[in-house]
Protein backbone atom coordinates (compact mmCIF):
# COMPACT_ATOMS: atom_id res chain seq x y z
CA UNK A 1 0.00 0.00 0.00
CA UNK A 2 1.30 3.27 -0.95
CA UNK A 3 0.20 6.75 0.88
CA UNK A 4 0.72 10.13 -0.29
CA UNK A 5 -0.43 13.20 1.33
CA UNK A 6 -0.80 16.17 -0.41
CA UNK A 7 -1.86 19.71 0.75
CA UNK A 8 -3.42 22.95 -0.67
CA UNK A 9 -4.76 26.22 0.67
CA UNK A 10 -8.79 26.37 0.70
CA UNK A 11 -9.40 27.67 -2.50
CA UNK A 12 -6.84 25.78 -4.12
CA UNK A 13 -8.08 21.85 -2.40
CA UNK A 14 -11.89 22.48 -3.18
CA UNK A 15 -11.14 23.56 -7.15
CA UNK A 16 -8.55 20.93 -7.31
CA UNK A 17 -10.75 18.18 -5.65
CA UNK A 18 -13.53 19.17 -7.82
CA UNK A 19 -12.03 19.02 -11.01
CA UNK A 20 -10.38 15.40 -9.65
CA UNK A 21 -14.19 14.33 -9.41
CA UNK A 22 -14.27 15.47 -13.09
CA UNK A 23 -11.28 13.97 -14.05
CA UNK A 24 -12.02 10.73 -12.48
CA UNK A 25 -8.92 11.44 -10.64
CA UNK A 26 -9.93 12.49 -7.06
CA UNK A 27 -7.98 11.00 -4.14
CA UNK A 28 -9.56 7.87 -2.34
CA UNK A 29 -10.37 9.55 0.89
CA UNK A 30 -10.15 13.18 1.64
CA UNK A 31 -11.90 15.83 3.90
CA UNK A 32 -14.85 17.49 2.89
CA UNK A 33 -16.96 20.20 4.11
CA UNK A 34 -20.56 20.69 5.06
CA UNK A 35 -20.65 23.67 3.08
CA UNK A 36 -19.75 20.80 -0.04
CA UNK A 37 -20.86 17.59 0.94
CA UNK A 38 -24.64 18.62 -1.34
CA UNK A 39 -23.02 18.91 -3.89
CA UNK A 40 -20.80 15.66 -3.77
CA UNK A 41 -23.43 13.63 -2.71
CA UNK A 42 -25.46 15.27 -5.71
CA UNK A 43 -22.52 14.41 -8.13
CA UNK A 44 -22.73 10.76 -6.81
CA UNK A 45 -19.32 10.77 -6.36
CA UNK A 46 -19.14 9.57 -2.61
CA UNK A 47 -19.45 5.46 -1.39
CA UNK A 48 -21.32 5.32 1.24
CA UNK A 49 -19.14 4.13 3.99
CA UNK A 50 -21.96 2.18 5.69
CA UNK A 51 -21.46 -0.47 2.79
CA UNK A 52 -17.50 -0.44 3.77
CA UNK A 53 -15.71 -3.29 5.56
CA UNK A 54 -14.07 -1.19 8.00
CA UNK A 55 -16.62 1.37 8.40
CA UNK A 56 -19.68 -0.20 7.93
CA UNK A 57 -20.46 -0.46 12.07
CA UNK A 58 -19.81 3.22 12.65
CA UNK A 59 -22.99 4.27 14.67
CA UNK A 60 -24.35 8.06 15.32
CA UNK A 61 -24.22 7.14 18.70
CA UNK A 62 -20.26 6.45 18.38
CA UNK A 63 -20.30 10.82 18.47
CA UNK A 64 -21.58 13.87 20.38
CA UNK A 65 -25.25 13.61 19.57
CA UNK A 66 -26.41 15.39 15.92
CA UNK A 67 -23.09 15.24 14.14
CA UNK A 68 -22.70 11.93 12.64
CA UNK A 69 -26.42 12.49 11.47
CA UNK A 70 -25.17 15.55 9.41
CA UNK A 71 -23.26 13.65 6.92
CA UNK A 72 -25.65 10.94 5.69
CA UNK A 73 -27.20 11.12 2.47
CA UNK A 74 -30.87 11.79 1.48
CA UNK A 75 -30.84 8.13 1.33
CA UNK A 76 -30.00 7.32 4.50
CA UNK A 77 -26.45 6.31 3.78
CA UNK A 78 -23.39 7.21 5.47
CA UNK A 79 -20.94 9.40 3.36
CA UNK A 80 -18.65 10.34 5.95
CA UNK A 81 -17.93 10.96 9.85
CA UNK A 82 -16.69 14.09 11.66
CA UNK A 83 -13.71 15.11 11.85
CA UNK A 84 -13.91 18.21 14.22
CA UNK A 85 -16.99 20.71 15.24
CA UNK A 86 -17.48 24.07 16.14
CA UNK A 87 -18.91 25.55 18.85
CA UNK A 88 -19.91 28.86 19.24
CA UNK A 89 -20.73 31.39 22.25
CA UNK A 90 -22.97 34.22 22.52
CA UNK A 91 -22.87 36.51 24.70
CA UNK A 92 -25.23 39.03 25.62
CA UNK A 93 -26.76 41.66 28.18
CA UNK A 94 -30.01 40.21 29.70
CA UNK A 95 -31.37 43.22 30.34
CA UNK A 96 -30.63 44.70 27.14
CA UNK A 97 -31.62 41.72 25.20
CA UNK A 98 -34.82 42.23 26.79
CA UNK A 99 -35.72 45.58 26.34
CA UNK A 100 -35.15 44.77 22.87
CA UNK A 101 -37.54 42.93 23.39
CA UNK A 102 -35.51 39.45 22.51
CA UNK A 103 -36.62 36.69 25.06
CA UNK A 104 -33.16 34.00 26.02
CA UNK A 105 -35.83 31.48 24.16
CA UNK A 106 -35.45 33.65 20.95
CA UNK A 107 -31.63 34.23 21.43
CA UNK A 108 -31.53 30.27 22.26
CA UNK A 109 -32.75 29.11 18.55
CA UNK A 110 -31.50 32.24 16.53
CA UNK A 111 -29.29 31.37 13.51
CA UNK A 112 -25.76 32.56 12.64
CA UNK A 113 -25.33 34.98 9.87
CA UNK A 114 -21.94 35.96 9.38
CA UNK A 115 -23.05 38.61 6.94
CA UNK A 116 -24.03 40.88 9.69
CA UNK A 117 -27.22 41.19 8.95
CA UNK A 118 -29.68 40.67 11.58
CA UNK A 119 -30.42 37.74 13.72
CA UNK A 120 -33.69 35.80 12.94
CA UNK A 121 -34.06 36.28 16.95
CA UNK A 122 -35.38 40.05 16.72
CA UNK A 123 -36.94 42.14 14.17
CA UNK A 124 -34.34 44.40 12.28
CA UNK A 125 -35.64 47.41 13.78
CA UNK A 126 -34.74 46.73 17.64
CA UNK A 127 -31.80 44.33 16.90
CA UNK A 128 -28.60 45.39 18.17
CA UNK A 129 -25.71 46.07 16.17
CA UNK A 130 -23.51 43.28 14.69
CA UNK A 131 -20.08 42.51 16.71
CA UNK A 132 -20.90 44.79 19.59
CA UNK A 133 -19.26 44.14 23.17
CA UNK A 134 -21.37 42.83 25.74
CA UNK A 135 -22.06 45.01 28.90
CA UNK A 136 -21.92 43.56 32.28
CA UNK A 137 -23.68 41.27 33.23
CA UNK A 138 -24.00 38.94 30.84
CA UNK A 139 -24.80 35.28 30.07
CA UNK A 140 -22.97 32.49 27.70
CA UNK A 141 -24.96 30.68 25.65
CA UNK A 142 -23.34 27.92 23.81
CA UNK A 143 -24.10 25.55 21.17
CA UNK A 144 -22.21 22.90 20.21
CA UNK A 145 -22.39 19.79 17.35
CA UNK A 146 -22.26 21.69 14.14
CA UNK A 147 -19.69 19.32 12.02
CA UNK A 148 -16.71 21.04 9.92
CA UNK A 149 -15.28 18.14 7.92
CA UNK A 150 -14.85 14.64 7.59
CA UNK A 151 -12.69 12.32 5.46
CA UNK A 152 -14.86 10.47 2.87
CA UNK A 153 -13.97 7.67 0.27
CA UNK A 154 -15.21 8.68 -3.01
CA UNK A 155 -16.41 6.19 -5.64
Amino acid sequence: MSIKITQYGWADYWSKLTAGFIANAAPDVFTDHLSKFAQFADLKVLRPLDELGPTKDVKDSDYQQGLAQLWKGQDGHRYGTPKDWDTIAVFYNPKATADAGISDQQLATMSWNPTGATSSAAPASSAPPARTAPTSPSRITRTSGTSTSHPSPIR
